[in-house]
Order: C-alpha cells, then sequence, then structure tokens
C-alpha cells in the first residue's frame, strides 16, 4: 500500500513539472499587445516588438524585457521604452513580474486564462 501512494505522489508531481515546463517553454518569446476585454489582456507572439504597442518578452532564464509608456502621461502621442525585469512562474497559471519603469519598480500577478503557441490571455493584479 505505501509503494502504491508513493508512486501516485511522484507521478503527480511529475504531471506538475511537466505542465510547468510546458508552460514555461510555451510563455519564452516575444508578445505584443492586441486587445483587451472584460479585465482580459489579449497578446501575440511576435518576432519583435512593434514601436507603438506595449509588449513583453519572456527569456528562459527568467529576465524579461517589457515595452512600455515612457512617461506618466497616458495620452498619445505615448512613446515607448524597453525596461528590464524578471518573471517567475509560482504555479501552473500564475507569473509574478517584477520591472523597472519611469516611477519606480513594477510588481504584477498574471493570472493566465489561456497559453498557446500563438496567443496569451490572462488577467492582471498589482
Amino acid at each position: 500500500m505505501k509503494i502504491i501512494k508513493l508512486i501516485l505522489a511522484i507521478s503527480i508531481f511529475s504531471s506538475i513539472s511537466c505542465s510547468k515546463n510546458i508552460m514555461n517553454d510555451k510563455l519564452v518569446g516575444t508578445w505584443v499587445y492586441s486587445n483587451y476585454e472584460n479585465e482580459t489582456f489579449e497578446y501575440i507572439k511576435a518576432s519583435k516588438f512593434i514601436e507603438d504597442l506595449q509588449g513583453i518578452k519572456f527569456k528562459k532564464n527568467g529576465e524579461i524585457i517589457k515595452h512600455q509608456n515612457a512617461g506618466w502621461c497616458g495620452t498619445p502621442p505615448i512613446y515607448y521604452e524597453n525596461s528590464s525585469g524578471s518573471w517567475e512562474m509560482i504555479s501552473n497559471n500564475n507569473i509574478y513580474i517584477t520591472y523597472d519603469y519611469w516611477g519606480g519598480t513594477g510588481n504584477e500577478n498574471w493570472k493566465i486564462i489561456s497559453l498557446t503557441d500563438q496567443k496569451i490571455k490572462f488577467k492582471r493584479s498589482f
């Protein structure tokens, strides 16, 4: 009976670890803003940042580059800059992000609603 419980525990841990690795692999890359609806952000995968859209690049080593508003004013014309930061997968569908910006350091929690090779949908909290 103990052996069965041990095998079951190892199987559950392995499946959680594998799903985190699959999510990490899909997440790595450059993403640009596509849509916002019902408190849900949608970004699409891109080869590089688009100059006048916010975006984020996830690197395998836990670093990010955030393409974001360069100042406090959100009225057009908006100027964008690239800021450095880091990311960490907290659970299967939660990511913690920290980054520099014009006002100091930003922190966000992303709850991933869906993630494919080409699209990510998430809700953000600070």
